[in-house]
């Protein structure tokens, strides 16, 4: 029925007229139009969306990607931090470790104990808690050796060339008073084989909080001995250049070193002196320094410090003419020595140029002492001294900072053994100036005195005179320390 009514109402298109024809026919097209657009724009819309689709996914995987890259750094960048981390606490540990093994090696037990434990979950640690018990039984084994009992021993420069000062030169005087680098060396490794351990001076007293020393004691292993060392006058003369004996210290790689001329006048530097000498011996045997104690060095001022021109000329000679003047003249004279106390540019130049060396030398564990300015005796006149004392605060305490340690020069006090107290008008000017520690010359094997505002100490002077009455059998003097005979040089002149 329905094919019936569409074929009823179907138009022969022959029956039209040619413009219905015409209208129709455009229409038809028209539609075609509409309907390819519609599909044009379906397909866009279908390809828009695929493309849509498919940046959608490759941005999702991109993203994927990076971040899974992103997890995968994240998570190496804290594998190496904690490997960092890791490496940082071991070598914490070992660097530690290492600390710690030095200060028990020169007996301070208890740093090296709080070193061990300031280490990471040290207590849990089996290798840590087996050092730290063996660091614990050693600080109990120690022996209290009191003040009284250290002994004090004293040296000049020392001649780095005997061929040159005993053979060619003959030279008596320098026999009689120093030793040779040679010398000094037995000497370190006698005093070593048989228990001496360096101390510093102040190992010598404790001192309360209303600023009182009192008596004190250092403690080493069973049979260690502790003793001093100084090294007095360590100006180091430049007119004795060439001559056999150091002319300067200087630094190299950041460590004193001596610097000696030659007779042919080649300068080389070297351990031709003490502070090397001493230096390079603590280095292979740390068990012979009490908790880094090296020695006292004694400065004086009229030849400057170390080897450097340091202070004024015309110091010594302005202050012999001041003490043979009359009056009048002595007026004259201080004028002009004060003008010759003037530091010149030079000076000046030369004082920037030593303070690297102090600093290094306090850096190691050197202390430094007063040797007077010009050598003049402190036990004599009061003037004289307050003015040498004076002179040497301006000239070499400015220099090399400040010090409580005074060696008397020639090693002569200014009291006998009965003691300092404050009707003592040159120990009260002194005591003013900041010494505190004051230091004759005695041959006892210990003199000490202390009081509750200074320390006294005898320095036994170890020199050429006394190596020879002792390997001579003249006398027995060092028998304690060591034996002098395989010590003394034999090429020296006849001092006997």
């Amino acid at each position: 029925m329905a094919k019936k009514n569409r074929e009823r109402h179907r138009i022969d298109p022959q029956t039209l007229d040619p413009e219905t024809r015409h209208r129709i026919k455009r229409r038809r097209e028209q539609r075609r139009r509409e309907r390819r657009r519609r599909v044009l724009i379906l397909r866009s819309i279908c390809a828009a969306v695929l493309i849509l689709l498919i940046v959608g996914i490759v941005t999702g995987i991109s993203a994927a990607v990076r971040s899974g890259r992103e997890r995968q750094e994240a998570k190496a960048e804290k594998a190496r931090q904690e490997q960092q981390l890791q490496e940082e606490k071991k070598n914490t540990r070992e660097q530690k470790i290492a600390e710690a093994k030095e200060l028990a090696e020169q007996y301070d037990y208890e740093a090296a104990i709080e070193t061990i434990k300031s280490i990471d979950n040290a207590m849990q640690d089996p290798d840590l808690v087996t050092i730290l018990a063996d660091y614990e039984e050693a600080k109990s084994n120690l022996k209290a050796i009191p003040a009284s009992k250290i002994t004090h021993l004293m040296v000049r420069t020392l001649i780095a060339d005997p061929q040159l000062v005993f053979t060619e030169q003959k030279d008596t005087v320098a026999a009689q008073n120093s030793l040779t680098v040679d010398e000094f060396q037995k000497m370190l490794q006698q005093l070593y084989d048989n228990g001496y351990v360096l101390v510093s001076i102040h190992d010598m007293v404790s001192v309360n909080d209303d600023g009182e020393m009192g008596s004190t004691s250092v403690y080493l292993p069973e049979g260690k001995k502790p003793f001093i060392l100084s090294q007095e006058d360590v100006c180091y003369d430049t007119s004795l250049a060439g001559k056999g004996y150091v002319t300067k210290m200087i630094l190299q790689d950041g460590k004193p070193v001596s610097q000696y001329q030659q007779a042919d006048g080649t300068v080389v530097t070297g351990a031709y002196d003490v502070v090397p000498l001493v230096d390079a011996f603590i280095e292979e045997h740390p068990d012979f320094s009490y908790r880094g104690a090296r020695g006292l060095l004694g400065f004086s001022g009229e030849y400057g410090i170390l080897g450097y021109q340091t202070s004024p000329a015309d110091t010594a000679s302005s202050q012999t003419s001041t003490e043979t003047a009359s009056n009048e003249e002595q007026g004259t004279s201080e004028e002009a020595s004060a003008n010759s106390m003037q530091l010149s540019a030079s000076n000046t130049q030369e004082i920037e140029n030593v303070k690297p060396v102090l600093e290094a030398l306090k850096a190691e564990g050197w202390e430094f002492a007063s040797s007077s300015y010009s050598h003049i005796s402190y036990a004599e006149n009061f003037e004289q001294t307050k003015a040498d004392a004076d002179n040497w605060e301006t000239y070499v305490g400015s220099v090399i900072g400040e010090t409580d340690v005074l060696f008397f020069p020639y090693g002569t006090d200014i009291a006998d053994y009965t003691g300092y107290n404050d009707e003592n008008e040159t120990y009260v000017y002194l005591k003013n100036k900041g010494f505190k520690f004051f230091c004759n010359i005695d041959s006892s094997q210990y003199w000490v005195q202390i009081a509750t505002d200074y320390v006294r100490q005898g320095r036994r002077s170890i020199d050429g005179l006394r190596l020879y009455q002792d390997a001579s059998g003249a006398t027995d003097r060092l028998s304690d320390l060591f034996d002098a005979s395989l010590i003394y040089d034999a090429s020296r002149p006849d001092i006997g």
